[in-house]
């Protein structure tokens, strides 16, 4: 009888198998786990970035209906406030992970009066490269890494 002396004391705690076994479900678990955290990763680094030039076009035509034409980004960060990324130099403008430019670098004020290009460039999780782009007439593209349309706001 196992329990049977006062001098043994019972076995408590877990034994090397139920350990290893415990060790075994969590490893399957995670490697079933992580690519879909992954994909979940960059699934959110893509919306953010439409996220921020869906912004970046609704402040656009904010702007020219005040000012009647459209604004540089120095301007039309200056007239969100700030709340679009932080300025990395007169022509660029950083969030999220993705850094916002207009095309051509600075415009003129009188191409300005009629049209805007907005492009964001970054990398997704898995280190490829992304780019997106926003037009005035409300077309946004993905660039890379396939050209296709996304959407049109108007």
């Amino acid at each position: 009888m196992l329990f049977s002396s006062n001098n043994q004391r019972s076995q408590t705690g877990f034994s090397l198998v139920e350990l290893l076994l415990v060790v075994a479900i969590i490893g399957i678990l995670a490697a079933v786990v992580a690519p879909m955290l992954h994909d979940a990763r960059v699934a959110s680094k893509k919306a953010s970035a439409i996220s921020n030039l869906r912004l970046m076009y609704t402040a656009e035509h904010n702007y020219f209906m005040q000012n009647s034409r459209y604004a540089n980004l120095t301007e039309l960060n200056s007239f969100q406030g700030g709340g679009l990324g932080a300025m990395t130099s007169a022509t660029a403008l950083f969030s999220n992970g993705f850094t916002y430019q207009m095309v051509p670098l600075s415009p003129s004020t009188t191409s300005l009066q009629t049209n805007f290009t907005i492009e964001s460039d970054g990398y997704t999780s898995d280190g490829s490269p992304a780019k997106y782009m926003v037009v005035a007439n409300g077309s946004l593209q993905e660039v890379l890494p396939s050209s296709r349309y996304l959407v049109r706001f108007n």
